[in-house]
């Protein structure tokens, strides 16, 4: 009878212990399973953006936001996505790009510095054009980065 108790203790010792390990494994793997971090998010979206408008000098300019390129860029959310076509639908003269926060296409664009707190991230990104920086927002959505937000400052 005693190592009968003793049996069915150590039995749920074992469980517990798994239980408790499967779930900091389970943990470990969620955190993995983020392809690539904020950093590298807003670095490949600003790439494929400014490659987006072509080569001025060589005539091949193109606007990704008149002609809406910018929709196919995975860095961004579905959401931010739909914030920026609903405000280029009712804007009558655009300012600035909403994405680069200038009117015109820098040469280079850099990312200054992140910060993450938990399931969000704010970069802070530099282009050339002088003392000229802003923020960008992501959010961990279903295992990604992605971007949902341009602050201009």
């Amino acid at each position: 009878m005693l190592k009968r108790m003793f049996a069915v203790l150590v039995l749920m010792v074992l469980a517990v212990a798994g239980w408790v390990g499967f779930r900091s494994l389970a943990t470990v793997v969620v955190d993995r399973d983020v392809k690539e971090p904020p950093q590298q998010v807003v670095e490949g979206f600003y790439a494929a953006y400014l490659d987006s408008v072509g080569d001025r000098s060589a005539g091949e300019f193109h606007n990704p936001l008149v002609e809406r390129t910018y929709r196919e860029l995975p860095q961004l959310s579905a959401a931010y996505v739909q914030e920026i076509d609903a405000d280029l639908d009712e804007a009558e003269f655009i300012a600035a790009d909403p994405f680069l926060c200038a009117q015109d296409v820098p040469g280079e664009v850099w990312v200054k510095d992140v910060k993450e707190d938990g399931g969000e991230a704010v970069a802070v990104v530099t282009t050339d054009f002088a003392d000229h920086q802003f923020s960008v927002t992501l959010e961990r959505l279903e295992g990604e980065w992605k971007i949902t937000e341009v602050l201009c400052e």
